[in-house]
């Protein structure tokens, strides 16, 4: 055995304690590591030169891993509705980082708008 799991058994008596000490230890409750990763993607991932809906579908296949990582609760509908719109806009600004400079244009007519539009309009 390792260093680190022979340890555990200093936590306890039984093998139930042990158990218990291991769990705590080694199980995963959050996914902070693919999270980091995923995000890291959603940065980097550009435009590139590829068809802008290529571009779309990997941006759009990174973002919804992390949906499903990390869901969100809230027991209030307004803010529920609110901290969507947040996470839309955010879609959006990550969207436009990664075009091309051939879509600045493009990019600044969108982000002179009064309120951000849903991804899929910027798409279109």
């Amino acid at each position: 055995m390792t260093k680190p799991v022979c340890a555990l058994s200093e936590h306890g008596d039984t093998v139930f304690d042990i158990w218990e000490a291991a769990q705590k230890t080694y199980t995963v409750t959050q996914n902070s590591s693919r999270l980091c990763q995923l995000r890291r993607q959603s940065i980097l991932t550009c435009h590139n030169g590829e068809s802008v809906k290529v571009f779309y579908e990997k941006l759009h296949a990174i973002l919804q891993e992390i949906d499903y990582l990390r869901p969100h609760e809230f027991s209030c509908t307004d803010d529920w509705a609110h901290h969507l719109k947040e996470i839309e806009a955010d879609r959006v600004y990550d969207f436009l980082r990664g075009l091309d400079p051939l879509y600045d244009g493009v990019r600044s007519r969108i982000l002179a708008l009064s309120h951000v539009p849903p991804l899929s309009k910027p798409m279109s």
